[in-house]
């Protein structure tokens, strides 16, 4: 099984970041699928919709799932022009320069709410 970013396809800068994914990922690393599609909870139990809802997920096998700046930290990871500074991703530092900027991007998705239909919840 492919990693599985879940996304929002009613929020038009979840769409813009799945696009931008797959326009990077030449090796479809990843299988993206909508968290509006009720068959992925049923077929995966251990994602929870509302927390998906909150932040981005990866589900990286069956039984085990990321989300937030861990889950941006993997996506990144999987490209190969990112390959070269893993070493630097990988730090304890790096760590929380990936952790600060997911965090100050899902806050201006939440700031722009009312104008997201998906993210309004």
């Amino acid at each position: 099984m492919k990693p599985i970013v879940i996304f929002d396809s009613e929020c038009p800068l979840c769409v813009r970041f799945k696009q931008s994914l797959l326009f990077i990922d030449k090796g479809r690393e990843f299988d993206f699928v909508s968290l509006q599609e009720e068959y992925l909870f049923q077929k995966y139990p251990i994602l929870n919709k509302s927390e998906c809802e909150k932040e981005i997920h990866v589900l990286k096998s069956e039984n085990e799932v990321i989300r937030g700046g861990e889950a941006l930290s993997f996506i990144i990871s999987k490209y190969d022009g990112v390959k070269k500074f893993s070493w630097l991703i990988e730090t304890e530092s790096g760590q929380k320069a990936i952790n600060t900027f997911y965090d100050r991007v899902n806050h201006m998705r939440k700031k722009f709410k009312k104008n997201c239909p998906g993210c309004n919840k």
